[in-house]
Formats: structure tokens, C-alpha cells, sequence
């Protein structure tokens, strides 16, 4: 395994230029087929930069995957918290924007069909780790919601808790079933009916 040398000041820039060039293989070749070299070219290094800043092809993926995600996760948070409609057009706005992010970024969206391959298996820790963090940051996003929720008198107290995670799995099916299959599962036409049917369930009166 290549040697990080003792001194060398890392550059967040250069740092940022590999991750994206990375984005970019790792989305078009996925994880098994993408090359160093190619990524080394791509971001204006040498190869051996690649490996000052990660130790390895897996590392550099799940650095990769996790500014990926975080950057999706900031995107819905922006989302959610600029709105003040009601919680049904709330949720119907999270949707929608879930699946125009991925339309938007499509190297995103090729890197989260790629997550889906039997290639990862050596990440799959790593990888495991990093979705529990942004599970729990999805969490604290539905349960903010559901909270004004309440506060606005549309949501059950009591339905709080139980409804936070149904939510968070909600949206991740969907956005998984959406990109296995966008055409059985059109999401962004389905959003308002989902999000009338999810907060039926809890409301304090039916909407």
C-alpha cells in the first residue's frame, strides 16, 4: 500500500479536484472498472497525489460517496426548511426535489445505481457506517418536520415518533424503486398522491 509522506500539507483544493474527477469515473465505470490513472488525468495530478490524500481506491470511493450524499442531504434540507406550506405540500416538495436532484446531477445519479453493485463488497462497511450518519441526519430532517407539523395543529403528537422513521424509509424506497425502474415508478407524478396518503395517517384531521 502506497506511503503518505510525513510533512507533505495537504491542499483542500487539490483534495476537491480528485474527489470530483473521481465522481465522474466512479459514475461512468463504476467502482470495479474505474482507473487511478484516469482519475489522476482528469483532475491534473500525478497518481501518486491520489494516494497522499487516499490511501486506496476504496477509500477514495467512500470519500467520494459521502460528499456525494451529504451534498444531497443539504440539498432536501434547504428544501424543507425554506418552505412554509402545509406538511402535505412540504412532503410533496421533498419528494419532488429528490428526484429532480438526481435528473440535475447525473453523475449522482449513476453513482447511486452503482452503490447497488456486488463490486463494493470490500466498501460495504465503510459504506454501511457513512448511510447510518446520513439516516440519522434524514431522521432529524423528518422529525423537524413532522414537529411544525404538530405546532401548525395538522399532526397527532403521539404519531411523531413512529411516523419519523416510516418516513425516512419511505423516501429511500421510493427514490431506490425510482432508480431501478423510473418509468414503473414515476415519482414526481406520484409525490402528492404519497404525501396525501402518508399524512392522512397522522393528521389530526384527514386533509
Amino acid at each position: 500500500m502506497p506511503r503518505r509522506l510525513k510533512g507533505k500539507q495537504v491542499e483542500p483544493e487539490v483534495r476537491q479536484r480528485i474527489l470530483d474527477a473521481a465522481l465522474k469515473e466512479f459514475s461512468h465505470r463504476g467502482y470495479d472498472r474505474a482507473a487511478l490513472d484516469t482519475i489522476a488525468e482528469r483532475a491534473d495530478v500525478s497518481k501518486g497525489a491520489i494516494y497522499w490524500y487516499f490511501a486506496n481506491k476504496a477509500e477514495l470511493f467512500v470519500a467520494v460517496w459521502e460528499q456525494a450524499l451529504s451534498n444531497y442531504m443539504e440539498y432536501l434540507e434547504g428544501i424543507a426548511q425554506a418552505d412554509e406550506q402545509p406538511l402535505v405540500d412540504r412532503m410533496e416538495a421533498i419528494f419532488v426535489a429528490a428526484v429532480s436532484y438526481h435528473k440535475k446531477h447525473s453523475d449522482f445519479y449513476n453513482l447511486m445505481k452503482s452503490s447497488y453493485s456486488p463490486d463494493l463488497q470490500g466498501c460495504a462497511g465503510k459504506i454501511e457506517n457513512l448511510a447510518n450518519k446520513l439516516i440519522q441526519r434524514g431522521r432529524e430532517m423528518a422529525e423537524a418536520q413532522l414537529q411544525e407539523g404538530v405546532r401548525r395543529g395538522e399532526v397527532m403528537p403521539e404519531r411523531v415518533a413512529a411516523a419519523t422513521p416510516m418516513l425516512v424509509a419511505l423516501l429511500d424506497g421510493l427514490i431506490a424503486q425510482w432508480l431501478i425502474a423510473p418509468k414503473a415508478v414515476p415519482l414526481e407524478k406520484m409525490a402528492r398522491g404519497i404525501a396525501l396518503i402518508l399524512v392522512n395517517g397522522i393528521a389530526s384531521k384527514p386533509r
